[in-house]
C-alpha cells in the first residue's frame, strides 16, 4: 500500500549552462511563497551544497515565480554569498527588480540587501554579467 505522508514540493530547478565557457549554474524557485522556515533551510541547505560539495561557485538565482519571501531566506542568501566569495565564485540575482516583483524587490530594499547583491532585470542580462 503506498504511503499516504504528504510529500515535500520540488523547491528548485537547477540548470548549467556554459557561459564564455565559463561554468554558471542557474537555479530557479519552482514555488511561489518562501516563507516557511523549514522550507528555507531545506533551501539553504541546497543551494550551500551546490557551492561546498559540487563545486559550482558561479550562481545565478532567478525570483522569476516568487511573490513572497520570509527574512529567513535573505539570511540564507547572505551566508550563500560568503561561501560562494571564499570559493572565488559570483552570486548573482534576477527577476526582483521594482516593475516585476514589487514585493520580494521591497523586502531587499528595506533590509539594504539590493546594495549586497548584483540584481538583473532577467536571466539573460545577468548571465550576460559572468
Amino acid at each position: 500500500m503506498p504511503s499516504l505522508a504528504p510529500q515535500p514540493r520540488q523547491l528548485l530547478a537547477i540548470e548549467d549552462i556554459l557561459v564564455r565557457e565559463r561554468p554558471v549554474t542557474v537555479v530557479r524557485f519552482l514555488v511561489d511563497r518562501l516563507l516557511e522556515t523549514e522550507e528555507i533551510e531545506q533551501l539553504g541547505d541546497l543551494l550551500y551544497a551546490l557551492v561546498e560539495e559540487h563545486g559550482r561557485k558561479n550562481l545565478l538565482i532567478s525570483f522569476g515565480n516568487v511573490q513572497l519571501i520570509g527574512s529567513y531566506l535573505l539570511g540564507k542568501l547572505l551566508g550563500l554569498q560568503r561561501r560562494i566569495k571564499t570559493a572565488n565564485g559570483r552570486l548573482a540575482l534576477c527577476q526582483i527588480g521594482p516593475d516585476i516583483n514589487s514585493v520580494v524587490h521591497e523586502a531587499f530594499v528595506i533590509c539594504g540587501l539590493d546594495r549586497c547583491f548584483p540584481i538583473y532585470v532577467d536571466e539573460q542580462e545577468a548571465l550576460q554579467s559572468f
